[in-house]
């Protein structure tokens, strides 16, 4: 339902006006939805005037302020226009996301939000500034090749382990779908270059080499930054590999909180014909032998290694499958 509902807002570029607004998970879906989905180019345009203003320590917070409030102004106009409080809002939104036990009126601890505004605007920066690299005109590999566009009534979706975690947060499902409902794909050289069309930063496009070494990525698909920390998680680890019937990707997510775990979440993407058929499976390994001191200062070969050593290979807990067909050619043109 709510896949369904993330794709008429797309197509429509109006998500539909709850019925009910003290139903929690409307509420936030429709709010965020309007911010993704009508918000998203000024936030675009805003990160691209000023991402040169990473130069200058002096303004960057200046810059952080006038984002959020930007962020603010789009969101309290889609609440004012449901007769919705803001305060109300944010208490619905802070349930939905799993986040429990935090005062933001009395936490002493510092908000990640400046820190993942800078990181972000990093990367835009250097999408402005750094030439861009076309692929070439024909690939040998040209069946993984377009415009993508996820057929919603084929998703299919399995909880293979019980309480083995928490079911999926509505943040989670929103930053998929961002990510993952229609994207441009390139494959060359062993390189899988994605683009999401729902992309809401002008970061570079997130590229993966497929040569099964621990790699570390810089951006999501949808122009977030790796170094976001969202959902209390560490991202940018992967490995990828390339055969004659399938992409795999496997990405690693690390955990900032006790007790220390990694979540895996292995992709498998065929194509088959005009489809493009794809299987995500999630599983939680305990790390439990982390060093105390963290493993931030390790190589991404080394966090791999010392998962596959010392934790048991976690057995999936969640699949989902679905099907997606081609839009178009691969427009080298097209996104950034």
């Amino acid at each position: 339902e709510l896949l369904h509902w993330f794709g008429s807002a797309v197509a429509t570029g109006t998500p539909s006006r709850p019925q009910k607004t003290h139903d929690i998970v409307a509420l936030c879906v429709h709010v965020v939805l309007a911010l993704v989905v009508q918000g998203r180019q000024d936030v675009r345009a805003y990160m691209t005037e000023h991402s040169s203003d990473l130069l200058h320590q002096d303004l960057l917070w200046q810059r952080y302020e006038l984002w959020l409030q930007l962020v603010t102004d789009k969101m309290d106009a889609h609440l004012n226009a449901i007769d919705v409080l803001r305060r109300a809002f944010t208490q619905a939104l802070t349930t939905s996301c799993h986040v429990s036990g935090y005062d933001t009126s009395t936490s002493k601890a510092p908000s990640p939000v400046p820190e993942f505004f800078v990181a972000q605007l990093r990367e835009v920066y250097m999408a402005r500034t750094t030439p861009r690299q076309q692929p070439p005109a024909t690939t040998e590999r040209c069946a993984w090749n377009g415009l993508w566009e996820l057929d919603i009534d084929s998703v299919r979706v399995d909880t293979l382990s019980k309480g083995a975690a928490a079911s999926p947060s509505l943040l989670s499902l929103l930053r998929c779908f961002t990510m993952g409902y229609r994207f441009d794909q390139h494959v060359a050289n062993q390189t899988l270059s994605v683009l999401s069309s729902l992309a809401i930063f002008p970061s570079k496009k997130s590229e993966f080499i497929l040569d099964q070494t621990p790699r570390v990525f810089r951006v999501f698909p949808n122009g977030e930054t790796s170094m976001s920390n969202c959902g209390g998680l560490t991202y940018g680890d992967y490995m990828g590999s390339l055969d004659g019937s399938a992409i795999r990707l496997d990405l690693f997510c690390w955990s900032t909180a006790s007790p220390p775990t990694c979540t895996l979440v292995r992709l498998c993407v065929q194509a088959k014909s005009t489809l493009l058929l794809v299987t995500m499976d999630v599983a939680v390994h305990a790390n439990s032998h982390a060093p105390a001191d963290g493993m931030d200062e390790w190589t991404p070969s080394e966090r791999v290694q010392h998962l596959h050593q010392h934790s048991p290979s976690g057995v999936p807990w969640l699949r989902v499958m679905g099907s997606y067909a081609r839009r178009s050619k691969f427009n080298v043109n097209e996104g950034l």
